[in-house]
């Protein structure tokens, strides 16, 4: 294995975090020179991009688990009748405010899927 191979993935998931390349190479412990010749290297952005929409999709993951837990609390304090009226009125405007975008959202999603199944051969 030679240096760019044994480097590669390492620096590029510090890049993907937000290091900069001589950072990067400070961590993985290698030469800035390596660091900055895989980094020149065609696939390194690409890999890059990978690791951040890998990452990227997790967090996603994450919050929608707990979007819907919290649209759950908000529904409690809507839904409790010995809550002030001014909290149950912004739990029910909160639900509101999150309903469209996230329905224009669902709706654009099934039209870029659609899409992209008739282009796939």
């Amino acid at each position: 294995m030679t240096k760019r191979e044994q480097y590669f993935d390492r620096i590029a998931l510090d890049v993907s975090r937000g290091l900069s390349v001589r950072d990067a190479c400070e961590l993985a412990g290698c030469s800035e020179a390596t660091g900055y010749r895989i980094s020149n290297d065609p696939r390194f952005a690409s890999r890059v991009s990978e690791m951040r929409t890998s990452a990227t999709d997790a967090a996603i993951g994450r919050l929608s688990s707990a979007a819907s837990n919290a649209v759950e609390v908000l529904r409690s304090i809507m839904d409790n009748g010995e809550n002030e009226p001014r909290d149950r009125i912004a739990s029910a405007k909160a639900i509101l405010n999150m309903l469209m975008p996230l329905t224009e959202l669902g709706e654009l999603r099934r039209r870029l899927d659609r899409l992209e199944q008739r282009e796939m051969p």
